[in-house]
């Protein structure tokens, strides 16, 4: 059932998200070489890696586990495409693939799941989402802090997941939906307070 939820809602959304796709991907060939999509190496579920994809936002065309941007790597897209974070897009693919779930813990990074697996962490016991609880607390504290997001967004009713999963909550389609709502609450809350931080310094220029 949580793959087939998984499966449908990664399809209709890449469908709806189709043209905004597309128009992406020419404007990163446009901008600058290069490929469009960039794969770093991940774990999944299990121990299992896998290749997240995610759009270039920089010159760089390596794959692997990719360093921070040093000054001048970012492309002008790609420095646009962070900002308003859809370089993630292209995420909707690993769920697709069965890689990665609309909800649930972060992905880990190889070398931080080596660090922990030598402590005696565990492998996660689900396969890891796009969001999820700990993501969206570790977003809107960063956003909160930044300014952008003036009312913290009540805090889900459900715990977020250890890091390794060791005690991996039980999914339900309703608690998902939830949360993906709550992502969508987030994102245009986030969208809505730049909009006005604009207008704000306009206001302030033509004074």
């Amino acid at each position: 059932m949580k793959r087939a939820f998984d499966f449908a809602g990664a399809l209709a959304l890449t469908v709806v998200l189709a043209p905004l796709l597309a128009v992406i991907a020419i404007a990163i060939v446009l901008d600058a070489p290069g490929p469009v999509f960039t794969r770093e190496e991940r774990i999944g579920v299990r121990g299992r890696r896998f290749c997240l994809r995610t759009f270039r936002t920089t010159t760089r065309e390596s794959t692997g586990t990719l360093p921070p941007p040093r000054k001048g790597e970012l492309t002008q897209v790609g420095r646009w495409l962070r900002r308003w974070q859809l370089d993630e897009l292209p995420q909707l693919f690993n769920v697709l693939a069965g890689e990665m779930s609309l909800v649930g813990p972060p992905p880990q990074i190889p070398e931080v799941w080596e660090a922990a697996r030598s402590q005696g962490g565990a492998d996660l016991a689900e396969r890891p989402g796009l969001t999820g609880p700990a993501l969206l607390r570790a977003a809107e504290g960063s956003l909160t802090a930044a300014g952008l997001l003036r009312q913290s967004i009540p805090a889900p009713t459900r715990a977020a997941p250890p890091l390794h999963g060791r005690d991996a909550r039980e999914h339900s389609i309703r608690g998902d939906t939830r949360l993906l709502i709550r992502t969508l609450q987030l994102a245009f809350a986030v969208l809505a307070r730049r909009i006005a931080l604009k207008g704000e310094e306009r206001g302030r220029d033509e004074r």
